[in-house]
């Protein structure tokens, strides 16, 4: 997150210590905004931002989006065949209106 520049970016995060299973870790985020933002999201309206299989599969068994970021371009074929929304090399050119419209 600090390498590039990201902790500034949204007022919490989660991550996988937070919870005893990946597939919890949107659970974990919408209660984190609910005491953070006090404001109630539904798990459509969540993306999760990860880079691995388990964090496309938390998303998706949760009914959330997700934007998968992997540089590795061997990892990149095995992550576009996950339940990932989006698969990225970087998260630059995330278009947010595709993540939501891409379903």
């Amino acid at each position: 997150m600090r390498k590039f520049d990201l902790w500034d970016q949204f007022p919490f995060g989660v991550y996988g210590e937070d919870a005893a299973s990946r597939d919890d870790l949107v659970w974990v985020a919408r209660e984190k905004a609910w005491d953070i933002l006090e404001e109630s999201f539904q798990f459509k309206d969540i993306i999760l931002v990860g880079d691995t299989e388990a964090d496309a599969r938390a998303a998706y068994v949760n009914g959330a989006k997700s934007i998968i970021v992997s540089r590795i371009p061997e990892k990149i074929n095995i992550l576009e065949k996950s339940n990932a929304t989006v698969v990225v090399k970087d998260l630059s050119k995330v278009n947010i209106n595709h993540v939501f419209n891409n379903v």
